[in-house]
């Protein structure tokens, strides 16, 4: 989504000498993202503005911070790079700048699907790129917390081939911690992608991104969410009732697809697949031509 105005101080302004800002990308809940060419290296990139209102909240600067350095710590092909963390005190903002993508999210691409028709297969190299990269967000201890269509964003390789990019680490945290609250005491996420031990504010680890990768998958692959209503209806769904078999939404996709999924939705967490290299494992297993890695996801841990 677009945002701001030509009134937007920021645009034409130079970010430390270095980042001159051309235009508004889009906007968020703490921030605004706009193209930008860092002057020195003559490089276009994207930098993510925390917007004014939140930088007078110590909470939003904390998220703001941590989503940078995290997203600093991981090095992987499917995973937006940052480059610089910063702040212009002359402007009063604090930034990061990242690679600037062209493409669209899947949320999106979802939404397209009527004119764009996706395959089961699409689905399955999508879903071994994120959990390749969700690997390496565990792998570096953290949780992502908000895994959803809108934070998986798809660009056009050179050699024509889609590949995925995960996007937006701002509720990131250190693993087993639990669920985090805001001022007004709500739990942080998004209803229809958290896990039950999310929405109830238990203790939650890895694996309750497992949970909402199996809601997104079950998403791209059905064309619709496993739970519908409001979004406290929906929470609650995600704590007290089964999905419907998702076996029945594509006929055509091979049987270990559709149980995989509905693995990850296991309402307990130990009943799920345990890690996302199991679950890459298990979807590249299902595409021709593709090698296993290490395990098949009917292997325990």
């Amino acid at each position: 989504m677009t945002g701001g105005s030509a009134a937007d101080p920021l645009l034409g302004a130079v970010l430390e000498g270095r980042f001159r800002v051309e235009r508004v990308l889009g906007e968020g809940g703490m921030g605004r993202v706009y193209v930008a060419e860092e002057i020195r290296l003559r490089r276009r990139c994207a930098l993510k503005v925390l917007l004014p209102d939140a930088m007078a909240d110590p909470v939003c600067v904390e998220r703001f911070l941590r989503e940078a350095q995290a997203i600093a710590q991981l090095r992987h092909d499917n995973i937006v790079a940052i480059y610089h963390l910063g702040d212009d005190p002359e402007r009063g903002v604090v930034f990061f700048a990242m690679e600037l993508l062209a493409g669209e999210d899947l949320e999106m691409r979802l939404i397209d699907r009527a004119n764009r028709p996706i395959a089961w297969t699409d689905v399955v190299r999508w879903g071994a790129e994120i959990a390749g990269a969700m690997a390496a967000v565990h792998g570096a201890r953290l949780i992502h917390r908000d895994l959803k269509p809108s934070n998986v964003f798809l660009i056009r390789r050179r050699d024509g081939r889609e590949q995925i990019k995960l996007l937006d680490f701002g509720i990131a945290r250190p693993v087993l911690q639990t669920a985090a609250l805001t001022a007004t005491n709500a739990s942080i996420g998004t209803p229809h992608y958290m896990s039950p031990e999310q929405v109830l504010l238990e203790p939650i680890d890895h694996r309750t991104d497992i949970y909402s990768f199996g809601v997104v998958l079950f998403q791209a692959l059905a064309g619709r969410l496993p739970f519908l209503g409001e979004p406290m209806q929906v929470a609650l769904q995600h704590c007290n009732v089964e999905p419907p078999p998702l076996a029945a939404f594509v006929p055509e996709a091979p049987p270990e697809l559709p149980a995989l999924v509905m693995r990850m939705l296991a309402k307990a967490p130990v009943a799920r697949p345990q890690s996302m290299d199991q679950i890459e494992a298990a979807l590249r297993a299902l595409l021709p031509g593709e090698t296993t890695r290490a395990r098949a996801a009917s292997q325990p841990e």
